[in-house]
């Protein structure tokens, strides 16, 4: 099923919240505040026999709600364990973290899921990514949809969302913070970072540091857009650190990795 890309890189960027001693705007360093210690049990060295597979595309984030894991990337059909049937779901689905059965939820999109994440109520979930429509309304790259119905939470309005691709999203301390390679949010300027209400989508205020700069400015060779390519936040709220593309993120000058006091 290759489902550990977005575990990857969330290694990844606990290792950089370990070694992290660049801060942005307002950020000290992380000291003690790693929040609440991790499981001691490890995991099993025999992977689950029930996992569904996916037969094609990639898989580039993944969240659990409640009983159901909720599965995003590129991929356009999948199979159950132990069969070679194919079942169509694009670039989104879900199945039984118990059972491993593939459920009805199937939502179509229109373009990539990056990003998923547990939406604010129970059987909710939020996705983003490059989809500009959702069962063919208008959703500019982030979502919340009923896992049950596949269809969009009656009152979340992301229309006019954001004018960029989603990579990375994360439900702290009542926010939707968001990442990824935006410039805008509802026709307001925030580059790289959001916060959003996760009920309503209405901009939030409380994130209002931008990026700017690339890393590769030499001005050969392949040069990506300006943003965060992932971020984590720790357990207690209190501190975030981002990877992205960026040489500085509000009046500091950071490179590809910057850690943020959160208040």
């Amino acid at each position: 099923i290759n489902a550990f890309t977005m575990g990857q890189r969330r290694r990844r960027l606990a290792a950089c919240v370990a070694v992290g001693a660049a801060v942005a705007t307002g950020v000290t360093g992380l000291g003690s505040a790693q929040g609440a210690p991790g499981r001691t049990d490890l995991p099993s060295a025999v992977p689950a026999a029930f996992t569904p597979g996916v037969n094609n595309g990639q898989i580039l984030g993944m969240a659990q709600v409640g009983s159901t894991m909720v599965v995003g990337g590129t991929f356009t059909s999948v199979s159950a364990a132990g069969t070679t049937t194919a079942v169509t779901r694009s670039k989104v689905f879900a199945f039984n973290a118990a059972t491993g059965a593939i459920s009805s939820f199937a939502p179509v999109l229109n373009g990539n899921v990056e990003a998923v994440e547990a939406g604010p109520t129970p059987n909710t979930v939020f996705i983003g990514g490059t989809f500009t429509t959702v069962n063919g309304v208008t959703a500019n790259r982030i979502a919340l949809l009923d896992l049950t119905t596949g269809a969009a939470v009656p009152g979340f309005a992301p229309t006019n969302g954001f004018n960029g691709i989603v990579e990375d999203l994360e439900l702290s301390g009542g926010r939707l913070f968001v990442g990824g390679s935006f410039t805008k949010y509802k026709g307001v300027a925030h580059v790289g970072l959001a916060t959003i209400n996760p009920t309503t989508g209405a901009l939030d205020p409380y994130m209002n540091l931008n990026l700017a700069g690339t890393h590769n400015n030499t001005g050969t060779g392949r040069v990506e857009k300006t943003g965060i390519l992932d971020f984590d936040i720790t357990a207690d709220g209190t501190k975030m650190v981002a990877i992205g593309n960026f040489r500085s993120i509000g009046a500091e000058a950071r490179t590809q990795v910057a850690v943020l006091d959160l208040g």
